[in-house]
């Protein structure tokens, strides 16, 4: 149904509480069965986007997506989806390490990371587009 009658209705599936690659696999799998994910075709109709909210996984963050890139199914979605991985990260919410927002305070939003060329290379800290983020 979503093929046929509004294709660009689902885009970005974001998977909050990220601290394992295997979190975005799983998406993935999901993806293929719905046939939101057809390689075969050349189809990737989903952007997988991690949100990395607790100090672990901030900091585990590069190792996961490095993991990833090691997947050839996962690097082959990224080159489907304009060798692009988006990156979500921190934001205050009863679960965040630094606690919830004080009463009357909104909560700060994440931040989106565009990380581009993945598939051809690694993560680094020193990525500028790991460092910071877009407007």
């Amino acid at each position: 149904v979503l093929e046929h009658q509004c294709p660009e209705a689902i885009e970005n599936y974001i998977i909050s509480g990220t601290g394992d690659a295997a979190h975005l696999l799983e998406v993935l799998l999901l993806a293929r069965e719905a046939r939101l994910f057809r390689p075969a075709e050349g189809v990737s109709r989903i952007n997988i986007i991690p949100l990395f909210e607790t100090l672990e996984a901030l900091n585990q963050g590069r190792e996961i997506l490095q993991r990833l890139l090691e997947i050839p199914s996962w690097r082959e979605h990224l080159v489907l989806r304009g060798d692009l991985q988006e990156v979500m990260i921190g934001g205050q919410s009863s679960t965040s390490p630094i606690g919830p927002p004080m009463p009357g305070e909104a909560p700060d939003p994440p931040v989106l990371l565009r990380l581009s060329s993945l598939s051809e290379r690694s993560v680094s800290r020193n990525d500028a587009a790991w460092r910071s983020p877009l407007p």
